[in-house]
């Protein structure tokens, strides 16, 4: 049966290959992570989003006219509440396209990790117990420079992973706080 994409705005697109098995943090990331960046390529919290993507200059140019717009404004209170809430959706436009770069710059960081973890795999193939289901180095036959290289590729790639999952959490936490200001 064919699925009608016509009325699919509910759903989220994670853009993670159909063909693995995921676990539900790595789904919670990927899909919340492609909302941000559906956002700010499709959806943009308007011209400053935009300007942004490209160049300082006309961007500056653009916040210069809704100051101007701003400036106009005839009743004082209404200019307060109105520059206010200008400066919070500019702050949080920052914000979002700092995470939207971040997320942007994912697949290099996880490559990174990707190749240290297989740099690691085939060290210790080569010292792998005969009959056992693991990668792990029968340490029994390598001399000590073997076993301090084993335990060094394999410190850094616990280093990465252990840095890239805290930005991950700091970076989603940073999401959630300025959801409110994505809206269009």
């Amino acid at each position: 049966m064919k699925k009608n994409k016509k009325n699919q705005w509910h759903l989220i697109d994670t853009k993670l290959p159909p063909s693995d098995w995921y676990d539900t943090d790595t789904k919670m990331l990927h899909g919340m992570m492609e909302l941000c960046v559906d956002f700010v390529e499709k959806e943009s919290t308007g011209e400053y989003m935009l300007f942004s993507l490209s160049n300082n200059k006309n961007r500056n140019k653009n916040i210069k006219k809704e100051w101007k717009r701003i400036d106009d404004v005839k009743d004082q209170h209404l200019k307060k509440m109105e520059k206010s809430f200008f400066e919070s959706q500019i702050k949080a436009d920052n914000e979002i396209m700092k995470i939207y770069k971040w997320w942007k710059d994912y697949p290099r960081r996880r490559k990174e990790i990707d190749r240290a973890i297989t740099d690691w795999y085939t060290f210790c193939m080569k010292f792998k117990k005969k009959d056992s289901l693991f990668p792990f180095p029968n340490t029994k036959v390598m001399n000590k420079k073997e076993i301090r290289d084993e335990e060094a590729l394999r410190r850094i790639t616990h280093i990465l992973e252990a840095r890239l999952a805290k930005e991950e959490t700091e970076y989603l936490i940073r999401l959630v706080k300025v959801r409110k200001y994505m809206w269009t």
